[in-house]
C-alpha cells in the first residue's frame, strides 16, 4: 500500500517527501523534550487540541523546524471547523453575542 501511494506522486520529487513524511510519523516525540515545550506554546482550542490530525499536523511542524526543514507541511484543511461556523454568520436576523462584540469592539476601539 505505501508503494503504491509512493509511485503516484509525479516523478522522483514525491518520493523523497514521502519518505520524510514517514520519518516524521515515526519519530519519538514522547521523548523529546523540546516537544513538550513546542506543543505547550501552541495556542489551539481545546475541542481542537484533542483531535488526533490536529496533533499530528503540528508534530510535522515541529518535525519540519527541529529535525528536518527540508519536510514539507501542507496546511491543515478546515473544512469541518468553519462550515459549522459559516451559516451562524450569515443569519444576521438572530442576535448573537459574537456580532454584538464584533460591532462594540468596533466602535470602541478608536474612541478616546
Amino acid at each position: 500500500m505505501g508503494e503504491a501511494e509512493a509511485s503516484t506522486g509525479s516523478g522522483g520529487a514525491g518520493d523523497p517527501q514521502r519518505l520524510k513524511q514517514i520519518a516524521a510519523a515515526a519519530y519519538d516525540y514522547e521523548n523529546d523534550s523540546r516537544w513538550a515545550v513546542y506543543w505547550s506554546n501552541v495556542l489551539v482550542p481545546p475541542h481542537l487540541a484533542s483531535r488526533p490530525d490536529v496533533v499530528d499536523h503540528f508534530k510535522r511542524k515541529f518535525y519540519q523546524r527541529y529535525v528536518d526543514p527540508g519536510l514539507i507541511v501542507e496546511p491543515m484543511s478546515s473544512t469541518s471547523s468553519t462550515q459549522s461556523n459559516r451559516p451562524a454568520t450569515k443569519s444576521s436576523s438572530t442576535p448573537s453575542s459574537e456580532n454584538v462584540r464584533v460591532h462594540d469592539s468596533g466602535a470602541h476601539a478608536f474612541t478616546f
